[in-house]
């Protein structure tokens, strides 16, 4: 990796070879230290909602976090439709109920 100083104090940053981005010791600035299209990369999957860690995460990783969101997606969206299911029925059980007692009343 080549070297690179901290732009905001000039002190020499130290990256390994699959650092993404490097924490200067001395200020506490991150810096990226990738090359223009592995951080335009980065930047889109931050868009999509994929943390970008300090580390690069290799596609397995990245398929694992997709699904895991997805899964999670599908989990809130069973749940919501549970919670349809349970309001739709009280809902007829107290229109039922209504019916009931004002034909009662007659």
């Amino acid at each position: 990796m080549r070297p690179v100083d901290c732009p905001k104090c000039g002190a020499p940053l130290a990256p390994g070879a699959r650092d993404v981005r490097v924490r200067c010791t001395h200020c506490g600035a991150t810096t990226d230290v990738t090359r223009e299209g592995v951080a335009r990369l980065a930047a889109t999957l931050e868009r999509a909602g994929v943390r970008v860690a300090e580390r690069p995460m290799t596609a397995h990783e990245i398929h694992a976090e997709l699904a895991a969101r997805d899964a999670v997606e599908r989990a809130k969206r069973r749940r919501a439709r549970i919670l349809a299911a349970v309001f739709c029925v009280l809902v007829a059980v107290l229109l039922g109920a209504l019916l009931l007692s004002s034909s009662a009343g007659r």
